[in-house]
């Protein structure tokens, strides 16, 4: 069959949610991103903390390139255990 469908989807915002992590002295915990177009990808990655409060990071992502976000430096962050981290980003991803 020669006959093909395409079907587009335009998505405006991306959201993903990373399993939980820990900080402290035995653990290290690293979030890497990418951005793999030619425009800035702004990142809102919001840290759940145990006792239910959260740590909101902002940043932007240069046009093809990745940004590691060092959890342990993150103050508030550190010495923390089980906590869940969803990422939001309002990049287009175009």
């Amino acid at each position: 069959n020669q006959n093909a469908d395409t079907i587009t989807v335009t998505v405006t915002v991306y959201t993903y949610s990373l399993a939980e992590g820990a900080t402290g002295t035995f653990f290290d915990l690293d979030v890497l991103i990418a951005n793999p177009t030619t425009t800035p990808a702004p990142i809102v990655a919001t840290f759940l903390r145990e006792n239910g409060t959260t740590v909101v990071q902002n940043l932007t992502v240069n046009p093809t390139s990745r940004v590691t976000i060092r959890v342990d430096d993150i103050p508030g962050l550190e010495g923390t255990s089980r906590r869940p981290t969803p990422c939001r980003s309002s990049w287009s991803g175009r």
